[in-house]
């Protein structure tokens, strides 16, 4: 019976003991998965550092160097792709079977677009000695949940859709690369209003606020050492950019333009704006989207259309059907002037 009772206290014994290494092991476990959570973690704010850092103070962009040519015509080629709106849905039954949309509609027109943009600077090649572009991304590529019904109807969330947009800008610049005539290409990333994280637009802090600052910032990593390429990463909410010597070019969303559906169209409020802000810098040329209509409202502006086109909301408004189209225009820099001004179809 001693014993036994021996035999039970060393069991128990070792029981405890055996439990007790479990206990430490299940500790040391916890602590090892806490580590590697916590180093995952300064990766990740390290890696987001990073990023910003590499973008906060880009180095201002110098003039186009124009292509030695016996060739008399010269110049840049100008690209405008904006309010794709990624993520959005479009009912054809609601709108008259007049158009439809969906995040896959927008990756083939997001191709098609690519390809439309090296086709017509291809174009404007064979009349001018023409081997730059530059490619303004004019602002809202997602949708967002500006309002309370894009919550219930888009396709993805703001996130997933600032992923999904930064993925196709990547395949369709990657395209644009492709284009052996293109050896010089200046991207100018603008945030639209859309992307913001704020109830309304904000002026202070719109460049910290808006998911389209992720989208480009990781564009601009993307293509770090890709030595044809060139970003403008302007902090404020319109910019001015020298193309060419003594050349200036006004970029901005369009939403600074504040219109009504007044009977003079958007001419009236959009010159009033240009010309406020032509007291502090004139511009030769503007660059615009936001109205989502492919048009040359005066000879000073290029104003785009949209990837997503005709909606439910354009329809209940009453506006002009307009197929989904970005804009295109070739300067001729020994005239000063806009040349050609053309369409890119995005479907075909």
């Amino acid at each position: 019976m001693k014993r036994q009772k021996l035999l039970d206290a060393a069991t128990r014994e070792k029981i405890d003991a055996d439990l007790a290494l479990r206990a430490m092991r299940g500790q040391r476990d916890a602590a090892r998965k806490q580590v590697a959570t916590v180093q995952r973690a300064l990766a990740e704010l390290q890696a987001r550092f990073d990023l910003f850092a590499a973008v906060k103070s880009p180095p201002a962009q110098p003039p186009f160097k124009l292509p030695k040519s016996t060739r008399a015509d010269s110049g840049v080629s100008i690209a405008v792709w904006s309010d794709w709106h990624v993520a959005e849905r479009v009912d054809p039954r609601k709108i008259d079977n007049l158009n439809k949309y969906s995040p896959e509609i927008a990756k083939e027109r997001a191709a098609h677009c690519a390809i439309s943009t090296a086709k017509l600077h291809r174009h404007v090649a064979s009349t001018h000695a023409v081997d730059s572009m530059v490619l303004f991304l004019g602002g809202d590529f997602i949708t967002g949940y500006l309002h309370p019904e894009l919550e219930q109807t888009n396709a993805l969330a703001p996130v997933e859709e600032a992923m999904f947009a930064q993925q196709l800008l990547i395949s369709a610049i990657n395209t644009l690369l492709d284009e052996k005539k293109i050896r010089q290409l200046r991207i100018i990333c603008m945030r639209g209003n859309h992307g913001r994280t704020t109830f309304k637009m904000q002026f202070k802090n719109d460049y910290e606020t808006s998911l389209e600052t992720f989208i480009y910032t990781t564009l601009f990593r993307h293509f770090a050492h890709e030595p044809r390429i060139r970003f403008d990463m302007p902090r404020g909410d319109v910019h001015h950019a020298q193309i060419l010597p003594g050349w200036c070019l006004r970029c901005f969303h369009g939403h600074q333009v504040k219109y009504g559906d007044g009977v003079g169209g958007l001419t009236i409020p959009l010159n009033k704006w240009l010309a406020k802000q032509d007291r502090t810098q004139v511009a030769d040329f503007n660059l615009m989207g936001h109205y989502h209509h492919y048009s040359l409202p005066s000879t000073r502006v290029i104003l785009n259309g949209s990837l997503k086109g005709f909606d439910e909301y354009a329809a209940s408004k009453g506006l002009p059907f307009q197929e989904p189209l970005q804009s295109f225009a070739l300067i001729d820099a020994s005239r000063r002037m806009v040349a050609q001004h053309l369409p890119i179809f995005c479907t075909s």
